[in-house]
């Protein structure tokens, strides 16, 4: 475990948020923690378990991991800061473990975040077919440095501490899932039996059928080469509705839906380029409009298609293929 119960946790509170990784990046310094936290695992033919901090584009994975490790260190005062200052990582350049920096002497339970995918023709449907590039994050990103994810508590009070304090098994350097706090928190009845509610962006994004442009209408780009396009003519049209049976929009049980409202604005209008828009007080670009509500209900790959004639020449055939993208969406 990167955390032991022995140094002492402090209790967030209860409205705490934080980020971990940086939607706007566009280079990779192995010595700089932020940068290390954010990482794809790939499982390939052969069996190699390599981890990257790319999406890897030189073999076929059979198994993608996206990660990332929250930061550990709090300056004990704030549930939030825009520029996400409030946290830090250890001061060793280990995102995943260390003494924390004077500037944040609060130590809080480590937290790593993973979504697995298995990419195949079975989980994905007919016409998947792997080539290099051909992974795309929701924000047009196809190298994977602008992969992030975001950390809203919603844990009883103190529940992660006292997890880590009553829970930790020295022996066998595990939390135990039997103990006390994890067994008062667990949920009598199934948990993919709940319904998710609330409000969505009034967008198809992909959840089970394929659309026809990224969310927002983003361009795809390399963030290894260039930052996010973007244009001031972009004009936003979508917006955030409340979901219902009616409208999906929903999960339940597990597998999430795309929004259906009479209002359902089409992915591909606008100019492609991002703008910003304000959200109830949260500001957010356009493309991560999407990506900060719907990354919390369920992890997939979809497919985004270009529409084409079927053709009887195969080598074309394949080429009409590649114009499908397979996007991680978080």
């Amino acid at each position: 475990m990167t955390n032991l119960p022995t140094e002492g946790f402090s209790v967030v509170p209860d409205d705490f948020r934080m980020l971990a990784g940086d939607i706007t990046r566009t280079t990779y310094n192995a010595s700089n923690a932020l940068d290390q936290a954010v990482s794809f695992q790939c499982v390939d033919a052969s069996g190699s378990y390599d981890k990257t901090p790319f999406i890897p584009s030189d073999r076929e994975c059979l198994t993608l991991r996206p990660q990332v490790n929250f930061p550990e260190c709090w300056n004990g005062k704030d549930a939030y800061i825009d520029d996400n200052s409030h946290v830090s990582y250890p001061v060793d350049g280990n995102p995943e473990g260390g003494k924390c920096p004077d500037s944040h002497p609060s130590k809080i339970p480590h937290l790593f975040l993973e979504a697995t995918y298995h990419p195949s023709e079975d989980t994905i449907g007919e016409g998947y077919e792997w080539y290099p590039g051909c992974f795309v994050l929701a924000d047009g990103d196809n190298y994977g440095y602008s992969f992030h994810a975001d950390w809203l508590n919603g844990f009883p009070s103190g529940f992660i501490v006292d997890t880590f304090n009553e829970c930790y098994d020295a022996a066998s350097d595990t939390i135990s899932k039997t103990c006390a706090p994890i067994d008062q928190g667990r949920a009598k009845a199934a948990p993919r039996d709940c319904v998710s509610r609330g409000q969505v962006v009034n967008e198809s994004v992909g959840q089970m059928m394929a659309i026809p442009a990224l969310p927002g209408n983003n361009p795809e780009y390399n963030s290894s080469e260039t930052s996010k396009p973007s244009s001031d003519s972009y004009t936003e049209t979508a917006s955030l509705v409340t979901v219902s049976d009616d409208t999906q929009g929903v999960c339940i049980q597990g597998t999430c839906y795309d929004y259906a409202g009479s209002d359902i604005v089409d992915p591909s209008a606008g100019t492609g380029a991002t703008s910003t828009v304000s959200l109830s007080g949260v500001t957010a670009t356009s493309s991560s409009f999407w990506f900060l509500f719907y990354r919390l209900f369920c992890s997939r790959l979809r497919t985004v298609t270009v529409p084409d004639e079927s053709d009887d020449d195969e080598e074309l055939a394949r080429e009409k293929r590649k114009k499908k993208r397979w996007v991680a969406d978080w």
